[in-house]
This record gives structure tokens, sequence and C-alpha cells, in this order.
């Protein structure tokens, strides 16, 4: 059975981290961020973009196990904060893309929920772009 999950939990978050890991196991040409790096995404006491803007995450599961995950997120685009940058990353799933799909239109849907008209990714929440980007092929 198919479930996607907010992540709620400090148990939650280390599954975001690590379902990576399991995704790419076979992938030798995967280089894993550090966990911490990650971790330090999603923690308003280190990122200050909290202070501007909100994060969720969700982990898609095929039974109890984790065979996606991605973030979605936004920032008030100017000063006066009447406008939002929406923006999704930590895209990663299995092979799948009816399961690619349930990934972007949690996204979609949470934004569109927080009055958010468009969605840029996959980028990262906040000023670090260590993690932009996705791999398409190989």
């Amino acid at each position: 059975m198919i479930k996607l999950v907010e992540v709620t939990t400090p148990k939650l978050s280390d599954t975001f981290i690590q379902s990576a890991k399991l995704l790419y196991k076979n992938d030798p040409e995967y280089i894993m961020p550090l966990d911490a790096d990650i971790a330090q995404v999603f923690n308003p006491k280190i990122n200050l973009t909290y202070n501007n803007g909100e994060a969720i995450r969700w982990i898609l599961y095929d039974g109890e196990e984790p065979v996606g995950r991605v973030a979605a997120f936004y920032t008030f685009a100017d000063a006066a904060k009447t406008e939002k940058a929406g923006g999704m990353g930590f895209f990663e799933v299995a092979n799948n893309r009816d399961w690619a799909f349930m990934l972007f239109d949690a996204c979609k849907n949470w934004l569109l929920s927080k009055q958010v008209t468009y969605m840029d990714g996959p980028i990262n929440f906040g000023e670090r772009d260590a993690f932009w980007g996705l791999m398409v092929s190989g």
C-alpha cells in the first residue's frame, strides 16, 4: 500500500535523510550529502530562512519501505511580504512515474494552500545551493 507521510517527528526526520541512501544504495555514482547538512536545512534554529518562510517534508512509503521523499517550501519574495516564492527540493523517488507525480502533487497542493502561485525546483530551502538539481539519467 502506497502512503505519503508528513515528517513530524525526529524518527521521521531521520527516515527522510536515510531514505536517499536506500534509494541509491546500488548507484556507485551517488555521493550522499552529510546527514547533518540536510538536518540543518530543516532546523529553524539554524536555517534563518524560516524567519521568512515555511517548509514541509514528506516520505512516500510502499508498505513499510521508503520509496521517495520531497520537501516543499516558500519564502517571501519581497520586503513587504506580499509575494511568496514557492519551491520544492530533496526530490528522490524510485523509478515509478505515479510515485513521482504523488510527490510533486503534494508540493503543489501544499503551496496552493499557502496561497503560493508558482513553484521552482528542485531547489533548496535556504541560501546553501548544495542541494539544487537532480539526476535524470545514469
